[in-house]
């Protein structure tokens, strides 16, 4: 009973420890958001709207930070675990079986999480080779099939024959 006490010690231990470690870097991250925001917004001086949109922007930032910040703060210390350990009252006397910690079945991140599209979807990337394929393929076709009735009659020809350099030269 003694090890299951400890051990639920250290797992509270280390969820507190997890907790401040995500506040803190919560809070250096809405730190440089400010920063990125101001400075953004001092290159930005000359014209009024885009100050204000800067100046919006970075509010609405300072806010989501914040309130992801009260969220990890305001949580208590059992909503991260199940209690797997029953109490003495609650344990029959006949159990000597070991229990563990199980995790939460709430999920870590939002219920709404943030999709973006991929930067170069398949589509594109197959529309632009299909796009060079037909240019390559009709200007290969072009130079074979327009073939010129003399050796230098087109510039695209592979035996172009140039005029003779006049003796005077």
């Amino acid at each position: 009973l003694e090890a299951e006490r400890q051990e639920a010690a250290r797992l509270e231990a280390e969820r507190q420890e997890a907790a401040r470690l995500e506040a803190a870097r919560l809070e250096a991250e809405r730190q440089e958001a400010d920063h990125q925001a101001r400075l953004a917004a001092e290159q930005r001086e000359a014209d009024p709207r885009s100050r204000l949109e800067a100046e919006r922007q970075r509010q609405v930032e300072a806010a989501r930070l914040a309130a992801k910040l009260r969220d990890v703060q305001a949580r208590s210390p059992l909503d991260e675990l199940e209690p797997s350990i029953p109490t003495p009252e609650a344990k029959p006397a006949s159990s000597s079986r070991a229990t563990t910690a199980v995790g939460s079945s709430h999920p870590a991140t939002s219920a709404a999480p943030h999709t973006r599209r991929p930067k170069f979807p398949m589509g594109a990337l197959l529309m632009t080779g299909a796009i060079a394929a037909s240019a390559g393929a009709g200007f290969g076709l072009s130079l074979r099939l327009n073939r010129p009735h003399e050796a230098g009659s087109t510039i695209w020809h592979t035996e172009q024959s140039f005029p003779p350099r006049g003796e005077d030269e």
